[in-house]
């Protein structure tokens, strides 16, 4: 939505795929039996969803969802 990477699609075709800049934030989109989650791995600032941080804690994703960090916006869509 914003950001470096605006209009690009990650395909989440893993079970793990990361998420942001190495150094600086990076989060770790996940995918189990009940669905995707956001969890944070890296950085002095928490991921935000829908402007809410998510902490260290391992944050459910519904469609629909905005993902805030590094300076970028992107939208959970599947």
């Amino acid at each position: 939505m914003s950001g470096a990477a605006r209009d690009k699609v990650i395909a989440l075709t893993k079970v793990l795929t990361t998420i942001g800049r190495p150094g600086v934030q990076v989060a770790v989109l996940t995918k189990d039996a009940q669905g995707y989650a956001v969890t944070h791995v890296e950085g002095e600032v928490y991921p935000l969803v829908n402007g809410v941080s998510i902490g260290m804690q391992t944050h459910p994703l519904k469609h629909g969802d905005v993902i805030a960090l590094s300076g970028s916006e992107m939208m959970f869509l599947y």
